[in-house]
Formats: C-alpha cells, structure tokens, sequence
C-alpha cells in the first residue's frame, strides 16, 4: 500500500515543483487517492469487529449479566458447590 502513497506524493510533488499540473495528471492523482482509500477501508473492514446481530448495538445487556450471574451464584449455593467467606 505504501506504493500508492508514494505515487500520490511524487505526482504532486511535482506539480508543486513547476507550479502547475495537467489534467491527465489531476486525474491520475485523484485515482491513486481513491485507491488508497478504498484499498485502507478494505483492510479496515476486514480487520473490524462485526456485530452480532444488525442494527444491535454493541453495549453489553447489564440486565442479562446480572441474571446469570444470580443463576449461576444460587446453583452452585444449591449443591453446594460454592462457600460464602
């Protein structure tokens, strides 16, 4: 990837150098950066956790933690599997 963002700064480079650029040459660099964008939000898509379910949102259900904690905690005090200190 990092040869997209070299090309990017050798085309304006230039174009700062002679204080102009062509419109081959605008084109060109306009390409490239969108390229570079598309080529980092592909890596970044890749890399990004996915939620579990669409349009859920990605806080943790207290309620839900809560309620099986309590489960859990009166199950093992049910068989005896678990000492208060």
């Amino acid at each position: 990837m990092s040869y997209k963002i070299e090309t990017i700064k050798d085309l304006v480079s230039k174009a700062l150098i002679v204080e102009k650029i062509s419109h081959e040459e605008f084109l060109l660099v306009k390409s490239e950066i969108n390229r570079y964008h598309s080529m980092r939000n592909s890596i970044r898509q890749k890399y990004r956790k996915q939620p579990s379910q669409p349009g859920k949102s990605e806080q943790p259900d207290i309620e839900k933690i809560k309620k099986e904690i309590c489960d859990e905690l009166m199950k093992k005090l049910l068989t005896g599997g678990g000492k208060l200190s």
